[in-house]
């Protein structure tokens, strides 16, 4: 994506109508990525830009386009209303979101470390939802940590991620931390949290986490793995066993390690 001056925007610009307006998407812009725990060289990467340039635009130094807002909507995997939204009311829901790749992990007794530390385990900034699932581009690794002394011990596979949403509640709160093991063929996923990802027929791609609840047929008579939500409010996810199709499982939970906003255990 190439950001670069509108002559429209531009044009509004000389008469000091649109630059507050500007600074003002820059700014949603910023929080909505530091809500995600991103650096600016995380969104650059997403977005295939450098830098310099998220730097300018955040700075609101740059004129843009609906279709540059879409873009950063897409990447900050929001929808472009909420992004705007963001510009109405920026301190919106800075309370309702755990800031910083490892917000809650450092109560639990986890440690960020850089990449190259043995035994470190990738944050990823997947975000899968205790719902209905939410479009992404591919996960990026935006940090690595060490679990508490003792505890733990690290396995080829594992990783970390935090949960959006409620159809897992009490089981998992929104904003709560898991530990998971990607899925490999040998894990028993009945009874089992389980990481699900769907991908759409533009390449992106949803996550979900469920409870494995059991084997059965569908109407073809193929094996589907049933997963169930914690709250009724959500319907039944089916997974076809005999092949991966477009619902696949991914990982399997190891551990709730929380952070959420609110904990109510059974």
């Amino acid at each position: 994506m190439k950001i670069s001056p509108c002559r429209d925007a531009a044009a509004m610009d000389s008469s000091n109508l649109a630059q507050p307006f500007i600074r003002q998407v820059g700014r949603a812009v910023a929080i909505l990525r530091t809500r995600n725990g991103w650096t600016q060289e995380v969104l650059a990467s997403r977005m295939a830009v450098s830098q310099k340039a998220i730097a300018k635009f955040e700075a609101g130094n740059h004129d843009f386009r609906l279709s540059t807002v879409w873009r950063f909507a897409v990447a900050l995997a929001v929808s472009p209303a909420d992004l705007l939204a963001t510009v109405a009311d920026p301190d919106a829901s800075t309370t309702a979101r755990p800031r910083g790749p490892l917000h809650g992990l450092a109560q639990a007794g986890w440690r960020r470390v850089p990449a190259e530390t043995a035994d470190a385990i990738p944050v990823f900034d997947v975000q899968p939802r205790a719902g209905t699932g939410r479009a992404r581009p591919e996960p990026l690794a935006v940090a690595w940590a060490l679990p508490p002394t003792g505890r733990h011990p690290t396995e080829t596979g594992m990783f970390l991620a935090q949960i959006r949403g409620d159809s897992m509640t009490p089981h998992l709160s929104d904003g709560d931390w898991c530990l998971f093991s990607e899925q490999f063929a040998d894990i028993d996923w009945l009874g089992k949290l389980v990481l699900v990802r769907e991908t759409d027929a533009s390449g992106l791609s949803s996550w979900v986490v469920k409870k494995a609840t059991g084997i059965s047929l569908d109407a073809r008579e193929a094996r589907v793995l049933n997963l169930a939500s914690s709250n009724p409010a959500y319907p039944l996810r089916q997974v076809h066993l005999d092949s991966r199709g477009d619902l696949a499982i991914e990982a399997v939970v190891r551990e709730v390690l929380g952070g959420g906003l609110q904990r109510s255990r059974t």
